[in-house]
């Protein structure tokens, strides 16, 4: 019998570019990202305006199917000046998305693939996957983060942010950037250089 982990390993499907399965999982993805932000006041920044945005402007699509065919998670990457951005991960609940979303943000990092900006849910869910006190160890400290960022304000947040409250273990960590025309207090992690290239 196939171990969980190489009956997720099986199906992933890795869609890059203009890749034509993405017109067949647009819309699903869509909902599934839609929903998975909608608590946290909608996923920010470009791209997710609508499906076909998606498929133009979201450089790699991961998706995990479950044994029926059905995509149970996703994850998003951009590539921009500073490599392979993880920018939104959503599941569709069930135990199988969650698995598969835990297996990609952990071997992301494990494996040095990406790199992204943790906060709210996701954060919380990396946490949660993770060794206890691993996230100290991998966070990119402030002065990495500004360095990325050279043209932006990047700020650290008050001691009584939400996120600084909910991981003060964090707390030399977090940084605030404008995202969508709002300041975000934000968590980096990964490894960033890395370029989104077809297999």
């Amino acid at each position: 019998m196939l171990s969980f982990k190489t009956y997720l390993e099986e199906r992933w499907v890795n869609l890059i570019g203009d890749h034509p399965d993405k017109h067949k999982y647009a819309q699903h993805v869509y909902d599934l990202v839609q929903k998975a932000y909608k608590d946290q006041g909608g996923i920010h920044g470009s791209g997710f305006s609508s499906p076909e945005d998606m498929k133009k402007n979201i450089a790699m699509w991961k998706l995990a199917k479950n044994s029926e065919g059905e995509i149970t998670a996703a994850a998003l990457y951009k590539g921009n000046k500073n490599g392979r951005k993880r920018v939104a991960i959503a599941t569709d609940g069930s135990d199988h998305g969650k698995a598969a979303a835990a297996r990609i943000m952990t071997d992301d990092i494990n494996r040095n693939r990406s790199y992204s900006e943790q906060s709210g849910k996701s954060l919380s869910f990396l946490k949660k996957n993770l060794p206890a006190g691993h996230l100290q160890t991998l966070a990119l400290t402030h002065d990495q983060v500004v360095k990325m960022h050279p043209d932006e304000e990047i700020t650290r947040p008050p001691a009584d942010d939400p996120e600084v409250l909910r991981h003060p273990e964090l707390k030399d960590h977090f940084y605030q950037r404008e995202i969508g025309g709002h300041k975000h207090t934000k968590l980096m992690i990964g490894t960033p250089g890395k370029t989104i290239t077809p297999k």
